[in-house]
C-alpha cells in the first residue's frame, strides 16, 4: 500500500493505492546481490490486482478487506506485506490480515540513513560516502541490531545539537520498524525487499491519471473507487 497527493476540486488529498500480487519465490541470494537480481533469480509477478481511491483510512481499510475477501487471501502461509514508514499502512495490515510478515521498503530505510549522513558528514565528501556504504551493509546484514550500536556511538560522541537531532530522528524511525528490517532473511528466501511495485503504480496508475485528467479523474475515483 501507498499514497500520493493529488490536486482535486476539494484541494490536495491523498489518493491511496493497494496491490495484491503473487509471485513464485526466487533464488536465495547473498547480500551482495540484493539490488542485482534478474528474472532468473526473482520471477515476475504472475498475478496482480490493484485498486485506488481518494478516501480516508477507515474507508480504504474496508476496501482492502473487500478485496481480501474476493481474492480469498487468508492470514497464514506465505503472505507478507511491504510498505514505507506510514503508520496507517501498517495499521490496516494488522487490522485486515492479522499477524503476517511485514517488511519496510529498503529504499525508504536507506534514504533515512543517507539523509542522516548528509547532516553528520556533508554530502559528497569521502567520509559521507564511506559511512553511507558502512551503514547500508549493516542494515542489510543485521536490521536494527548494528545500526542501534552505531546510533549509541553517535550519541556519545556528537555534541552539535543539529546532528544529535538528526540521529534522534533516525533512531525513532528505524526503532519503530525494527521488526520489519529482516532483509537478510527475505533475500535468503528469495523474496523482495522493496515496494517498487506500488511506488511505480503511484506514478503510473495514479500520477499520470490525475495529472492528465484533472477533475475528471477525481470524479471517476470517487464514484467508481477502483482503477
Amino acid at each position: 500500500m501507498d499514497a500520493t497527493k493529488v490536486n482535486t476540486l476539494l484541494g490536495w488529498r491523498d489518493a491511496k493505492i493497494g496491490i495484491f500480487s503473487k509471485r513464485l519465490l526466487g533464488q536465495s541470494v547473498d547480500l551482495s546481490y540484493w539490488d542485482k537480481r534478474n528474472r532468473s533469480m526473482l520471477p515476475d509477478v504472475n498475478s496482480c490486482v490493484a485498486f485506488a481511491a481518494i478516501e480516508e483510512k477507515e474507508l480504504f481499510q474496508k476496501r482492502v478487506n473487500h478485496f481480501r475477501y474476493l481474492l480469498r487471501v487468508g492470514s497464514t502461509g506465505g503472505i507478507s506485506a511491504l510498505g514505507d514508514g506510514a503508520e496507517w499502512i501498517w495499521n490496516i495490515i494488522r487490522e485486515v490480515f492479522g499477524n503476517v510478515r511485514e517488511c519496510l521498503d529498503i529504499y525508504h530505510a536507506l534514504e533515512h540513513l543517507s539523509n542522516t549522513g548528509k547532516v553528520l558528514y556533508k554530502e559528497g565528501t569521502a567520509e559521507y560516502e564511506r559511512r553511507r556504504e558502512e551503514t547500508k551493509w549493516e542494515l542489510l546484514a543485521s536490521g536494527f541490531e548494528k545500526i542501534e550500536k552505531r546510533l549509541d556511538e553517535w550519541d556519545l560522541t556528537l555534541s552539535d545539537n543539529r546532528k544529535r537531532e538528526a540521529v534522534r530522528k533516525l533512531r525513532n524511525y528505524l526503532s519503530g520498524h525494527s521488526e520489519r528490517l529482516g532483509y537478510r532473511e527475505r533475500l535468503g528466501e528469495g523474496r523482495v525487499i522493496g515496494s517498487g511495485q506500488v511506488e511505480g503504480a503511484c506514478k503510473s496508475m495514479i500520477g499520470l491519471c490525475y495529472w492528465g485528467w484533472g477533475a475528471q479523474a477525481e470524479r471517476c475515483s470517487v464514484e467508481g473507487g477502483q482503477a
